[in-house]
């Protein structure tokens, strides 16, 4: 029993370490210069997940 409590803790850590480890980018969708996309179609189009 106290290996399985270990074990799952290991996993949640290892799990909340990982996770934030992915990079974010944030994307500016406006229709005047200055910004990443002018429509958001295409910003949804260059995303990736």
């Amino acid at each position: 029993m106290k290996k399985k409590t270990i074990l799952g803790i290991c996993i949640v850590l290892l799990l909340v370490c990982a996770t934030g480890m992915v990079p974010a980018k944030t994307w500016y969708v406006d229709n005047s210069s200055g910004a990443d996309f002018t429509k958001i179609r295409d910003a949804v189009d260059n995303a990736s997940v």
